[in-house]
């Protein structure tokens, strides 16, 4: 039976005594290629394809997988490969590989395909002087089963080297917008970039989507070294809430640059105008902006002149941001952020490490720092000189989840791309939150080997409720990009896309609220939701989560649901549903109480 689009939010209880644990039932669960192999893929998306309020897989943009459910399989379920989805992804033809999301963009509560290709600026001038260039966007009307219709080609921007896709509702009209990030023009040839497509979704006059590109800033302005000010290298694109509603209207547009160029937040003021607000609130990069390489590559130049780099001009200094993963860390009722870098030791100052940045209120409005305590970094003591000069951190994406349902955020991180001998520090890692910091001040621990996670050259991830245990999974692929042959086959041969269930407490059968939100028009991109729940003997906890579409590197996709923990609470005393305002109207409230376990339907007023 088909679902009306939904948002499910699962809260779920639990213990901090619980222990994370995370069984591989890749093979067990069907997801296999079709010879019955190893399923070789980098890149995964989660969506409700059949809006059959299970969440299914899009393997390397083309593949799909039903999720099915199945009392006589070993874990409830099996995924089902569909013979022919009909989709038609992106082809590699730049230094990037284009971008497919899969969200409703014709309003009929069924996903759609968007696919974005890469063009680079050769490429584009070759095409149209075909005289009939094919185009560079299309989407696909999804038909309800897994399969997918025709290519309607999307013309509202230039063709571009697309390399990251954000969805979400700018305009609060219940339509699904799209940021879409673009990379250099003219890749190893120029420092130049394409700048970012916003574009808005309205009804055409058949009712069908009408893309239209809204104007930001940088369309103004031309390279230049000294500002910056143009379109710069974009390798993730979220549509998101990061600053409060009295400094900017919501959503705001987070940028993550390439190229340790700075990052974009665009928001907009009072006349609804977009400025970029990362610099005032520390989203641009860090602090550091000297520029300077380590003197230990300097010595090196002068006897292996690849080394000899001049000082870096200032507006090369902040990061290669891949991903970012947005959430209220430190449960202080503000929208925290994680942000995902390659960092290379070579690169000192001038080059940036992944980090928290915690929204952190101020006079002239937030800012975001880094406390010591977040700290994730995994850089190899000084005494070791050699391991100190060599290290990278390959952090291509993060999701933040809380695992183990003690009421904190904890952060999947998946590195790749820069490998390393045995045992392989390049891979996916799972950062426990705790509630006191260890004897080194740290609140995140890297408890990945003890809870069953052991997957190097880790590439895109997604999470979700595979088995509707109210608990969040995680489904990865796997690049061996850079691998020599002694490490491939040390790492398993081949590269292979796996799925782990989260198996974090013994009973498989843990009480849920689940909570699905109903909007006519699609899914409730921006809905906030503030959810409190007392313990005895504890003070009431408040924790708060927003709505995004998928966004961060490479059109990153989870499954659309709201997880909050409840640690010790058996119940929610209330759960406040705040949805996105429109231009008829202001934004309205839901308010649900003594909210026991069961699935609980909430349509938008």
């Amino acid at each position: 039976m088909m679902l009306p689009l939904a948002v499910l939010i699962v809260i779920a209880s639990g213990s901090s005594s619980d222990v994370p644990r995370f069984d591989d039932v890749t093979s067990a669960v069907g997801l296999h290629a079709p010879d019955g192999g190893k399923l070789a893929a980098a890149r995964v998306a989660v969506a409700d394809l059949n809006r059959d309020g299970r969440p299914d897989l899009v393997v390397e943009r083309e593949q799909v997988f039903l999720n099915v459910k199945d009392a006589a399989a070993p874990h409830g379920f099996r995924l089902a490969r569909v013979a022919d989805a009909g989709l038609a992804p992106p082809r590699n033809e730049s230094a990037v590989d284009g971008v497919s999301i899969f969200v409703d963009l014709d309003g009929d509560q069924v996903p759609d395909a968007v696919t974005f290709r890469s063009v680079d600026a050769k490429r584009a001038a070759a095409e149209e002087a075909t005289g009939s260039p094919p185009p560079h966007a299309w989407w696909q009307r999804g038909v309800g089963d897994g399969t997918f219709a025709s290519p309607i080609p999307i013309r509202a921007s230039a063709p571009a080297t697309a390399s990251a896709i954000a969805a979400g509702d700018i305009d609060h009209d219940g339509r699904c917008d799209l940021l879409i990030g673009n990379w250099y023009a003219r890749y190893g040839a120029s420092n130049e970039a394409f700048p970012l497509d916003l574009l808005r979704n309205t009804a055409g006059p058949d009712g069908t989507p009408l893309l239209q590109r809204v104007p930001l800033p940088e369309d103004r302005e031309q390279f230049a070294e000294d500002r910056d000010a143009a379109g710069r290298p974009i390798y993730g694109a979220l549509i998101a809430e990061l600053l409060p509603c009295e400094q900017s209207q919501p959503p705001q547009l987070f940028a993550l640059a390439y190229g340790r160029r700075a990052s974009r937040l665009y928001a907009r003021d009072t006349s609804g105008a977009w400025r970029d607000a990362a610099p005032d609130a520390q989203l641009d990069g860090d602090a550091q902006r000297s520029g300077e390489y380590p003197a230990w590559l300097k010595e090196r130049a002068k006897s292996d002149p690849r080394f000899d780099r001049a000082t870096e001009k200032p507006y090369r200094t902040h990061g290669n941001t891949f991903d970012a993963a947005i959430g209220d860390v430190n449960n202080d009722g503000r929208f925290d952020c994680f942000v995902a870098e390659i960092t290379h030791a070579w690169a000192g100052p001038s080059s940036v490490r992944s980090r928290f940045l915690l929204n952190t209120p101020s006079v002239e409005g937030a800012v975001f720092t880094s406390p010591a305590a977040y700290s994730i970094d995994r850089i190899p003591s000084a005494d070791d000189a050699n391991g100190a000069q060599r290290w990278n951190q390959g952090d291509l994406f993060a999701e933040l989840v809380d695992v183990d349902h003690d009421g904190r955020l904890d952060l999947f991180l998946a590195s790749g791309d820069y490998p390393d001998p045995p045992p392989f520090d390049e891979r996916l890692r799972l950062f426990r939150q705790r509630g006191a910091p260890d004897e080194q001040g740290r609140l995140l621990e890297d408890i990945s080997g003890a809870a069953g996670l052991d997957h190097v050259g880790c590439a895109q991830i997604a999470t979700a409720d595979f088995d509707g245990d109210g608990r969040m999974d995680i489904v990865a692929g796997q690049s061996f990009t850079r691998f020599t042959p002694d490490m491939k086959a040390a790492a398993g041969g081949m590269p292979q896309l796996r799925l782990w269930l989260n198996r974090s407490r013994t009973d498989s059968s843990a009480p849920s609220i689940q909570l699905i939100l109903e909007s006519p028009a699609g899914t409730p991109y921006g809905a906030t939701v503030r959810i409190r729940c007392a313990t005895p003997g504890a003070p009431t906890a408040v924790q708060v989560r927003q709505l995004t579409g998928p966004g961060g590197h490479a059109g990153k996709q989870s499954e659309t649901i709201i997880h909050v923990g409840l640690g010790s609470a058996t119940h929610a005393e209330s759960i406040e549903v705040t949805w996105p305002g429109g231009p008829a109207h202001p934004p309205r409230t839901t308010v649900l109480t003594d909210v026991a376990p069961g699935r609980h339907h909430i349509r938008m007023p």
